[in-house]
């Protein structure tokens, strides 16, 4: 089927996009293309091992020098060098900012920062396992980052050419960021064959906000962009988990004031990766963002990678379509709670 050969395209997304021997009806759905964007990650590991443990309190040199060749820490007390693809990590953070590593497992405070040797010398406020290619965070930076990597313009240039209806473009952090993707998007529409006498209508542009720097520039974001997608996932990492619920209703209302269409993502029906069910409280999470206003609530890692990627569908489906059924029908307080309001 489409859904088995999206999830086993393993980035060979020419296939998956041209083919004209799917098995699927015709149909008017769109197609929305996720950038990978730009981002900071863990190197290669003290003595090129797997993995290393951080204890909590331990000092922790976070660099861009190479440090494979570091023997290995003798345990998590360290000592402990850190190597990070970023090369303004000593220009970006103050001392009393923070690092979290691997989605905020590990968080690290800054204490002292060495410019001349691109160091900066942490101490761990929460330790636990560490490996190469983890995600870094800095919540407290303003970030040295294009809003387009080099994949990223490889692979918007492919969704003009296929016909896409709507790029997601990652970490945008600045309304700079996002008239950069409007701009090169309609560069390369340009570069392809008139249609009707003029060249294609470029992608829309989804904007997603999922760090700390894009919710204090979100007005500006918002402006420049065609949608917003409220990415909770390194967003709860980048802002205080108990402020994210609030700044995704905020973000919702300004976009529903614009008349732009704004999408919820990340962890909606997070258990269903593992079990044929949603828990009650997932439920409640996609019901109440239809409520708010959102205009659309995605699956990610649901139907990427789980075991229930079709149960996942159906069963955001019938939350949303009882969502929408109650949305405009008065005050809540005059409904029957046991009426099925089917």
């Amino acid at each position: 089927s489409c859904f088995d050969l999206i999830r086993d395209a393993n980035g060979s997304y020419f296939d998956v996009a041209t083919s004209d021997n799917l098995d699927v009806a015709n149909n008017t759905r769109a197609v929305l293309v996720d950038t990978k964007g730009p981002e900071i990650r863990t190197g290669p590991l003290q003595g090129n091992v797997d993995t290393v443990e951080i204890g909590d309190g331990a000092i922790v040199d976070v660099t861009t020098a190479d440090v494979s060749g570091d023997t290995p820490p003798s345990g998590p007390e360290g000592p402990h060098r850190l190597n990070v693809d970023y090369p303004s990590i000593a220009k970006s953070l103050e001392v009393g900012g923070h690092v979290l590593l691997d989605d905020g497992l590990v968080a690290l405070e800054v204490l002292d920062i060495d410019e001349g040797s691109n160091t900066v010398q942490c101490v761990a406020l929460n330790g636990g396992p560490m490996k190469r290619n983890k995600g870094v965070n800095l919540p407290d930076a303003e970030l040295d980052l294009p809003a387009l990597t080099e994949k990223d313009k490889r692979d918007l240039a492919w969704a003009c050419t296929v016909g896409a209806d709507y790029v997601a473009a990652s970490f945008i952090r600045t309304k700079e960021n996002a008239t950069e993707v409007v701009d090169f998007l309609s560069d390369c529409c340009r570069t392809l064959p008139l249609v009707n006498g003029a060249p294609p209508q470029r992608p829309l542009v989804i904007s997603k906000i999922e760090s700390k720097e894009g919710v204090d520039n979100f007005d500006g974001i918002l402006e420049a962009s065609d949608g917003i997608m409220v990415a909770r996932g390194d967003l709860g990492v980048e802002i205080p988990f108990e402020d994210v619920f609030k700044a995704q209703k905020v973000m919702v209302e300004k976009c529903n004031i614009v008349g732009k269409p704004v999408i919820v993502a990340t962890q909606m029906l997070d258990s269903m990766q593992r079990n044929p069910r949603p828990t009650r409280a997932e439920v409640t999470d996609v019901g109440t963002a239809v409520l708010d206003g959102a205009d659309a609530v995605m699956l990610s890692g649901e139907t990427a990678a789980g075991k229930y990627p079709l149960e996942s569908v159906k069963a955001m489906a019938s939350v949303v379509t009882q969502a929408d059924a109650i949305k405009n029908k008065g005050p809540f307080i005059d409904f029957d709670i046991l009426d099925s309001m089917s």
